[in-house]
This record gives C-alpha cells, structure tokens and sequence, in this order.
C-alpha cells in the first residue's frame, strides 16, 4: 500500500506532461526572419525506473526543422544519475 493515498490508480496518473513552451525567430536574414520555430520540454515517466526529459522542436517554416515534433535533446533521469542520450539523428542546427 502506497503511503500517501491519492484517489487514483497508478495506471491512471499521467506519464508525460509538457513542463515549458516557447518560440523563436532564430533568423535574422530577410527571406528567413519570419520563420518560427516552436521548442517545447516534455517529462515522462516510467515506474519504478526514472524520468526521461525531452526538449522538442517542429517548425512549419524553417528548412531542415520537422513539422512533427521531433526531439533535439533528450536526458535521462536515473537512480544512478542524469545522462544526456546522444542521437545519431540529433546532429542538426536545432540540437
């Protein structure tokens, strides 16, 4: 038994939640100065094993940027500690 009780079952809790959300006009030149690029941090977790915090970009206007939401970084949360998890995919301008 848990020991607080909160009301609900733990399959019913939230596994990933957006913590932060922003965007950017990361260009200055005149053909690219109005594209926008949207950033957003998720945290999710996993029971009995740790958080995993994903900072994710999509862009419907800047080249090379998805329009799905794509992860730039990704750092996983441990009992042994916080590790950045490097992607091969992830060597864009964006991460």
């Amino acid at each position: 038994m848990a020991k607080y009780e909160t009301g609900r079952d733990a399959d019913s809790q939230q596994k990933e939640r957006v913590v932060a959300e922003w965007t950017e006009h990361p260009f200055t030149g005149i053909g690219k100065r109005s594209w926008v690029v949207q950033h957003r941090v998720v945290a999710e977790s996993f029971s009995a094993t740790g958080v995993d915090i994903r900072h994710e970009v999509r862009s419907d206007d800047a080249d090379g940027v998805p329009n799905e939401w794509t992860p730039a970084e990704v750092y996983e949360a441990r009992e042994h500690g916080v590790s950045k998890i490097t992607r091969a995919d992830g060597k864009e301008w964006w991460s």
